[in-house]
């Protein structure tokens, strides 16, 4: 197996597995198992568990950035582009995983310091970008009386949230409730 073969189904099933039972709750050697190398190979690739997990959340971050570019491209109104963004979430009801860092912040307090930096670091990117919308936004009279700062904070809250609800009543409406909603809320304001 070609080591940047090795690298890439390393991070894909730490991801996976952080999504589906936590970071705290797989060791190295499920991963060798599952992969079927040793524990030293992967220690190769990652010298520890906290550089998986830190690689882990870049490759998310870097995969998420693409995304949010895309959209800002094919996009011109920030409804559209949150309700976007909201689709992102969305997608997570087809699997049984939950949003990366809605995994890791769930266990905050057992990530080593760097990898609880690393994910409070994808929540700010993800608020910064939504800041920027929201902040044209009222530029342009979209939604003019906002605080681009605290609505971010509020579709953030609102997606994350959706994720979990919507999981546990297993109701697939709840993000398109969720667009109307956040829609109505930044409308209002």
């Amino acid at each position: 197996m070609r080591q940047e073969n090795t690298r890439e189904k390393l991070l894909d099933l730490a991801d996976r597995l952080i999504r589906e039972k936590g970071y705290s709750s797989f060791s190295y050697a499920d991963l060798a198992k599952e992969i079927g190398i040793s524990k030293a190979s992967i220690h190769h690739h990652f010298p520890a568990k906290e550089d998986l997990g830190l690689a882990v959340v870049e490759q998310t971050q870097t995969a998420l950035a693409e995304r949010l570019a895309a959209i800002r491209q094919q996009f011109s109104s920030a409804k559209e582009r949150l309700q976007a963004y909201i689709d992102i979430f969305a997608e997570g009801l087809h699997t049984p995983l939950l949003p990366l860092c809605g995994a890791m912040s769930a266990e905050m307090a057992n990530l080593p310091e760097a990898l609880q930096m690393k994910t409070c670091d994808y929540f700010s990117f993800q608020l910064k970008w939504l800041e920027s919308v929201l902040q044209e936004a009222a530029a342009n009279g979209e939604c003019s009386g906002v605080l681009p700062a605290d609505a971010a904070l509020l579709v953030l809250n609102a997606c994350e949230g959706a994720s979990l609800v919507a999981k546990a009543v297993e109701r697939t409406d709840i993000f398109e409730l969720t667009k109307q909603q956040i829609w109505t809320a930044l409308q209002a304001a």
